[in-house]
């Protein structure tokens, strides 16, 4: 059986011109949301997948891009996020809820978090202060009352380069940067952040177990990284990597964590010796010897690891050398360590797994979306067609959490496919 390339556009209103650039499906799968923006506008769709129509009016606001979104886990709540505030769109009346702000200080909404169990919320917010320094408030909120549960707390500004993040088991939040990692226990009697010193948490360079146990994180000098006991704050394993980590990432099923690094070569190019780039998968926290499989088969940095649900499979992507704008994409079964083919696509990439790991797929920096058999069963498929968005080097892709639906941003609205 072929893949069709057959989509069906979900559209807004009529001569509606609007693109879509942000997509999130429901936890069940019904519902499409769709951000976008234009002229200083921002809207948000809401679509139902089984008629593939509207469902309900949409959202306006106003602000400088498309807002963020996502579902809770219940899939009663949909968060949207933009610099001014952030809103709650109830599934069950189609009402949006605008959370309150402390009014006292120009706050600008950046994120908000749903827990994994769906009983908290974290949003983020930035402010400067009278000295200029700016600085992020996080506050937590009950998402059956939409009350606020205490008193905002106020970290060290967490701008791009920081990561943030619930545990899988919903105990603790993390709020990492380049030099600081800070975690809080959401069972403590009293929860306050705690400064893990010595560490830093950048995007790509910390990671959670998948049962929230261990934590993956980079020495602060960049000289090593370390796996924590999440509870006791303890290290219990070192890395030993050097400067030369790219990534860290943990499987979110069982406890293989993926540690991708690249040295460079010595002397230059004419004589010296090349550099080498690979990915060894560990298994910390059990007993030793813990175990090392190392994967090759790159010559530039690791820029992206994404493992499929299950932990089965872990994608990675880096830059082609010899071939600007092409990057390498190589998927390997995580127990054997056999790679596939490796994949030549036009980069950079976002990578994606099906939920059920049937199908990977990659969106690339030429707005085409292709699609790949994980079993190889099925010759690959490439989506998209010819139409370009505005301002956007690659679709947003996502899939439902069946795996059964296949969606990618449009000028025109969201292109939607049913997978075999």
């Amino acid at each position: 059986m072929r893949f069709s390339p057959d989509s069906t556009a979900l559209r807004g209103l009529p001569n509606d011109s609007n693109p879509v650039v942000r997509i999130a499906f429901s936890a069940n799968g019904r519902l499409l949301a769709g951000s976008a923006f234009y002229g200083g506008v921002w809207r948000v769709y809401l679509w139902d997948t089984l008629t593939r129509q509207l469902a309900g009016p949409p959202l306006d606001g106003h602000g400088g891009a498309a807002p963020h979104l996502a579902f809770s886990p219940d899939g009663r709540l949909l968060g949207i996020t933009d610099r001014e505030t952030t809103y709650l769109r109830s599934m069950a009346n189609g009402q949006p809820v605008r959370l309150a702000a402390d009014w006292t200080t120009a706050w600008q909404w950046k994120k908000v978090l749903f827990s994994p169990n769906g009983y908290l919320m974290a949003t983020l917010s930035d402010a400067t202060r009278m000295t200029g320094f700016a600085v992020t408030q996080v506050r937590f909120w009950n998402t059956a009352t939409l009350a606020p549960l205490g008193q905002p707390v106020k970290v060290d500004f967490l701008g791009s380069g920081s990561s943030t993040g619930f545990s899988p088991d919903a105990r603790f939040l993390l709020a990492g940067t380049e030099t600081d990692v800070l975690l809080r226990d959401m069972t403590a009697p009293a929860p306050a952040f705690q400064r893990l010193r010595g560490y830093r948490g950048a995007p790509g360079k910390c990671s959670f177990s998948a049962d929230g146990l261990l934590l993956a994180v980079e020495n602060a000098q960049g000289a090593d990284a370390f796996v924590i006991d999440t509870a006791t704050r303890r290290p219990l394993e070192g890395l030993r990597y050097g400067p030369w980590l790219t990534r860290l990432e943990f499987a979110p099923a069982g406890r293989v964590l993926a540690a991708a690094f690249a040295q460079p070569g010595r002397g230059g190019s004419a004589g010296g010796s090349p550099g080498t780039a690979g990915i060894d998968l560990l298994a910390p926290g059990g007993p030793p010897p813990t175990g090392r499989t190392r994967l090759g088969g790159f010559s530039s940095p690791t820029d992206g690891l994404v493992f499929s649900a299950d932990g089965q499979f872990l994608a990675a992507s880096a830059d082609l050398q010899g071939k600007p704008g092409s990057q390498l994409v190589s998927i390997w079964h995580t127990g054997t360590g056999q790679a596939g083919a490796p994949l030549d696509l036009p980069g950079p990439v976002t990578m994606r797994f099906s939920p059920d790991t049937r199908f990977f797929a990659a969106s690339c920096s030429d707005q085409s979306v292709r699609l790949w058999d994980v079993t190889g069963s099925r010759p690959p498929a490439t989506f998209g067609g010819p139409a370009a968005i505005p301002g956007q080097r690659r679709r947003d892709i996502a899939f439902s959490p069946a795996g059964r639906l296949l969606a990618a941003t449009s000028p025109a609205g969201v292109l939607l496919w049913d997978l075999p």
